[in-house]
């Protein structure tokens, strides 16, 4: 069955795969025009015919429920910055849990701990005094 006649049996667009190039595009958009997309969805894609709104706002992707349920969109408190929107861990395995790590930390927040850990823990001053390091826009004197 090739996919003019998949879409001729739905119903409104009865006799389509008659046409072709611009007389199945008109068509095509006359009828699509006369009802929802929501509409449209609900008949094409039962059909096996792919359909989906194009969404052109990030926020509505983001908002999306289908989107949060699957955890693609995630809303999380960022430390002086408040709530804040962002997508979620994207890799999908069957059988391995996807966790999000920790919301992004203030810029320089995590400098000591990391200093400590390579073990220059006395050169922070120096290195934000250097502007190596940054501390938020905080200057090495102001601290």
């Amino acid at each position: 069955m090739t996919e003019l006649s998949k879409l001729s049996r739905v119903p409104g667009l009865e006799g389509v795969d008659g046409l072709q190039g611009e007389d199945l595009e008109r068509a095509l958009e006359d009828r699509f025009v006369r009802g929802s997309i929501a509409g449209w969805i609900g008949k094409l894609n039962p059909a096996g015919i792919g359909m989906h709104r194009v969404v052109t706002r990030w926020s509505d992707l983001m908002d999306h429920p289908w989107v949060k349920s699957h955890g693609l969109s995630i809303t999380r408190n960022h430390e002086d910055w408040g709530p804040i929107t962002t997508a979620g861990p994207a890799p999908r395995m069957s059988r391995t849990p996807v966790r999000p790590g920790r919301p992004a930390p203030k810029p320089g927040s995590d400098a000591q701990e990391i200093l400590d850990e390579i073990g220059m823990a006395d050169e922070l001053d120096r290195l934000v005094g250097a502007g190596v390091v940054r501390l938020d826009g905080i200057a090495a004197s102001d601290r």
